[in-house]
């Protein structure tokens, strides 16, 4: 089952070169505010493993009309992270991006989380380059729960999608959740993506809840 939560995190970032990407001019000061921004192993407790992986490619959304602009927007600082607890069957993928101004963080959100990005979402997964293993698949938004986010003076943009995805390896179905948690504070965008069987959805928006506050705390 852990090769199938593998899938569903690769295709976190599995953007398309024909969408409209940002442009990528890292600084100095956005590398570390990148670096400062990640999830540590010490913010998880015993039986987790990671930390920062490779820096992926900035890609955009190329779904069928769905394809928000970006090409105008400035990227200065850009890190990834993942983590696993092989007990809990959990996965965590992080992509934080540092935007040139906090405006471009309210135009990016306001033009990228929409109704349409659900379906998006269910159209990459479903076309992913090479997979074949994806029997089902369905992508909702779901209300993110109130936050406090206690001391944090900035805006936060938060939105949540959820995707149930259905694998059939070996020839049996192998049922995941996987949501994808996207955060705007300041001059920093991330997303999150928190993969779990299905039996064990219920541990999903607590831990996603303790995570956001880490990170807009950790941003401000």
């Amino acid at each position: 089952m852990r090769g199938a939560a593998v899938i569903v995190a690769a295709l976190l970032f599995a953007g398309s070169a024909a969408a409209d990407a940002p442009r990528y001019r890292p600084t100095a000061g956005g590398a570390i505010a990148a670096h400062a921004s990640l999830l540590r192993l010490e913010d998880f407790g015993l039986g987790w493993e990671g930390g920062e992986t490779e820096t992926q490619p900035l890609f955009g959304s190329a779904c069928p009309g769905f394809n928000p602009k970006q090409s105008d927007l400035t990227v200065i600082g850009h890190r990834n992270a993942a983590f696993h607890n092989h007990q809990l069957g959990l996965d965590v993928e992080q992509d934080i991006q540092i935007m040139s101004s906090a405006d471009e963080v309210a135009t990016d959100f306001a033009r990228t989380i929409q109704p349409r990005l659900a379906s998006c979402l269910e159209y990459e997964l479903r076309h992913a380059k090479g997979e074949k293993s994806i029997d089902h698949v369905t992508v909702t938004s779901i209300a993110f729960p109130g936050v406090g986010y206690t001391g944090v003076v900035t805006k936060v943009r938060r939105a949540l999608y959820r995707a149930e995805v259905v694998f059939r390896i070996n020839g049996r179905k192998v049922d995941f959740v996987s949501d994808y948690v996207y955060l705007g504070v300041g001059s920093r965008e991330f997303t999150v993506n928190v993969i779990v069987p299905a039996v064990d959805r219920g541990q999903l928006i607590p831990f996603e809840t303790a995570v956001a506050e880490l990170l807009v705390k950790r941003a401000s």
